[in-house]
C-alpha cells in the first residue's frame, strides 16, 4: 500500500484533518484575542497594594489568574470539541466504522485539551508578569507606575513582555514622553496579542483535529475493529522548516513517536515540532476480517456475578484463572497472606464500575501474555458519574511497553486515572520505573498483573496494586537507586525460610517473592497502600497487603 503524493492535499487523511482545522482556526483566534483584551482591563488594585508592602510574589498572585484560565478554557473548549467531533465523524466514515461524536472519550479529550492549553497560556503569562515586576522594581519604579506599565503586557508571552520593556527603554533613551511611550506600548500590545492568538489558533486547530482522528483510531484498535496501524509524516510544502523536512516520509507504529535523525528529539503528531507546523499524516491500516472480532467477552473472575465466583462450568475452569495452577502445600499460606472471604474480590475493590469492567477485561486478556501491555482508564467525574473511557492501550516487547506522550498527558490531567500493565515471565512486582511513572502521572492506582506458573504454591493469577496516598504523591520519595539490590537482599532469606519449613525452594518463586517484599517495605516506609492478590486454580484468593 504505497503512497506517492507531490502535494499533501492529494492525501485524503491530510484533507480530513486540515479542513476541520482551517474551519475552527478563525473562531479560536477571535476567542483568544477577546479573552486577552478583557484580561488587560481587569482591576490590578490588589497587585498594587501588595507591591506597596514590597511583596513581589504576592503581587503576582494577586492577579486573577484563575479567572483568566477559566475564561480561556471555556472559550477554547467549545471550539476544540467542535473540531474534534467533525474530524472524528469523517475519520469514522472513511474507515467504515460506527463512532458516536458524543463518545465520552472524545468529549473528555476535548475538555482536557482545552484545560491543558489554558493552563500553559496562563502559566506563560504569569511568568512574564513575574519577570516584568522584578525588572521594574530594580529600576525603582513606584507601585502605581508598575501597575500602569504591566497592564498592556497581561496575557502575553515572556518574549513579548521582554520586547515591550526593551522598546520602552529605547524610547526613554530617546527622550520620548510618558504619553508617547504608553501609546506605543498599547499599539505593540495589540499587535502581540494578535500574533499570540493567531499562533494558538493554528496550533490548537490542527492539534485538536489531529486528536479527533487519533481518538477514533485508538478506540477502534481497543475494540478490535483494527488490528494494526502505522502512520507516515507528510510535510506541508517544499519550503517546510528543517525539522519537518527531516521527519518527512518517516513511517512508524501508531503509538510510536517520530524521531528527528539529526537531533534525536522525539515528536508526536503534527503540530508538535512547532506552532506553525502544517504537516499531516497518512495512516496504514490492517483491519480485522468480519467475524473475527478481537475483543474478550469474559471479565476477570466474573466480577458481575460474585455468587458464581470460583465455580467451574461443565468441562471448564473458573473464569479468568490461568491453566497450570497447582494445589497449595502445607507451608504456603504463611507466605501467601490472608485468605479472602467468599464475597471478596480484592484485586478489583475500590474501583469505579467502569474501571472494574475495563480493567477486568484487559487483565483477563494480557495476564499470561509474553509481551508487555499497558492500559490507562479514566477516573469518574461529577459530569460523568456513570463511567469513563479507555485513555490508551498499547503493546510493547517482552521487557517494556510505552504510552504515547498524548496518553500520558491525558492520564496526568485526569487526576483519577488507573494504569494497569502486565509483567511477562515470573510475575515480578513493580519496578522502580513503574513507581516513578505513577508519581509523575499522578494516577489514583497503578497495577501489575501476571501469571505465575512455576509448579509451586504461588501459581495462579497474581495482581499487584499500589494506590496513591490520601495526601497525594507529593512528598512520596522515589524508589532509591538501590531498589533492585534491596530485592536481591531478600532472596536468600526467603530461600532459607522455605528450607527450614521443610519445603523445596524454587528459584523462580524466590525471584518474585523477594521483589514483592522489597516493594512492600518501600510502600510501608512511604505510607502507600500496596497489595498482592493471588487467585488459585481452585478459586481461593490470598491477599498480602500493607498500608491503608
Amino acid at each position: 500500500m504505497a503512497l506517492h503524493v507531490d502535494k499533501p492535499r492529494a492525501d485524503p487523511w491530510w484533507q480530513i484533518i486540515h479542513e476541520s482545522s482551517d474551519e475552527v482556526e478563525k473562531p479560536v483566534d477571535n476567542a483568544v484575542k477577546r479573552t486577552i483584551s478583557k484580561f488587560q482591563s481587569w482591576s490590578l488594585g490588589e497587585m498594587e497594594r501588595r507591591l506597596k508592602k514590597n511583596q513581589q510574589s504576592a503581587a503576582v498572585d494577586a492577579v486573577d489568574w484563575k479567572g483568566f484560565q477559566e475564561s480561556l478554557e471555556q472559550e477554547l473548549h467549545q471550539r476544540i470539541q467542535r473540531s474534534m467531533k467533525k474530524t472524528a465523524r469523517e475519520s469514522a466514515n472513511k474507515l467504515g466504522l460506527d463512532f458516536d461524536p458524543s463518545d465520552k472519550k472524545l468529549l473528555r479529550a476535548a475538555k482536557l485539551r482545552a484545560r491543558k492549553s489554558a493552563r500553559l497560556i496562563t502559566n506563560e503569562s504569569r511568568q512574564a508578569l513575574k519577570e516584568t515586576i522584578k525588572e521594574y522594581s530594580k529600576q525603582g519604579l513606584t507601585p502605581r507606575q508598575i501597575r500602569s506599565r504591566v497592564r498592556p503586557m497581561l496575557g502575553l508571552t515572556r518574549r513579548q513582555a521582554y520586547s515591550l520593556r526593551h522598546q520602552e527603554k529605547l524610547m526613554r533613551a530617546k527622550g520620548a514622553s510618558h504619553a508617547q511611550i504608553q501609546k506605543k506600548l498599547k499599539g505593540l500590545s495589540k499587535r502581540y496579542a494578535k500574533q499570540r492568538s493567531s499562533y494558538i489558533a493554528r496550533f490548537e486547530g490542527l492539534g485538536a483535529s489531529q486528536q479527533g482522528a487519533d481518538t477514533v483510531i485508538s478506540t477502534a484498535m481497543a475494540e478490535g475493529d483494527i488490528e494494526h496501524v502505522e502512520k507516515k509524516w507528510i510535510r506541508a510544502a517544499r519550503d517546510s522548516c528543517q525539522i519537518c523536512r527531516r521527519l518527512n516520509g518517516q513511517r512508524v507504529e501508531f503509538n510510536a513517536r517520530f524521531i528527528d535523525p539529526k537531533t534525536k528529539k522525539r515528536y508526536d503528531n503534527p503540530p508538535d515540532p512547532h506552532g506553525n507546523c502544517r504537516c499531516g499524516l497518512h495512516y496504514y491500516f490492517k483491519k480485522v476480517p468480519q467475524g473475527q472480532h478481537v475483543a474478550a467477552s469474559e471479565f476477570f473472575h466474573a466480577q458481575h456475578d460474585q455468587k458464581s465466583h470460583g465455580r467451574r462450568k461443565k468441562g471448564g475452569r473458573p473464569k479468568g484463572l490461568p491453566p497450570g495452577a497447582v494445589p497449595l502445600d502445607t507451608m504456603a499460606p504463611n507466605r501467601l497472606g490472608r485468605k479472602a472471604g467468599p464475597d471478596e474480590i480484592p484485586h478489583l475493590d475500590g474501583l469505579a464500575p467502569h474501571q472494574v469492567a475495563m480493567i477486568g477485561e484487559f487483565e483477563t486478556q494480557v495476564f499470561g501474555d509474553d509481551i508487555e501491555n499497558v492500559m490507562s482508564v479514566s477516573g469518574p467525574e461529577p459530569d460523568m458519574p456513570e463511567g469513563g473511557f479507555i485513555i490508551g492501550r498499547n503493546s510493547g516487547d517482552s521487557h517494556s511497553v510505552r504510552m504515547s506522550k498524548h496518553e500520558m498527558l491525558i492520564t496526568q490531567l485526569d487526576g483519577n486515572a488507573v494504569v494497569s500493565h502486565n509483567h511477562p515471565g515470573e510475575g515480578i512486582s513493580f519496578s522502580a520505573q513503574d513507581i516513578r511513572i505513577a508519581k509523575e502521572l499522578d494516577v489514583a492506582e497503578i497495577r501489575v498483573t501476571a501469571h505465575i506458573k512455576n509448579g509451586g504454591p504461588y501459581d495462579g493469577a497474581v495482581t499487584y496494586r499500589l494506590k496513591r496516598p490520601t495526601h497525594g504523591w507529593y512528598g512520596v520519595k522515589e524508589p532509591p537507586k538501590t531498589f533492585a539490590d534491596d530485592a536481591i537482599d531478600e532472596f536468600m532469606p526467603f530461600m532459607h525460610e522455605v528450607q527450614k519449613s521443610g519445603g523445596f525452594p524454587k528459584i523462580a518463586d524466590g525471584e518474585h517473592v523477594s521483589w514483592h517484599r522489597a516493594v512492600k517495605k518501600y510502600a510501608k516506609k512511604s505510607r502507600l497502600k500496596y497489595s498482592r492478590t493471588i487467585v488459585k486454580d481452585d478459586g481461593s484468593i490470598y491477599v498480602d497487603e500493607v498500608g491503608g
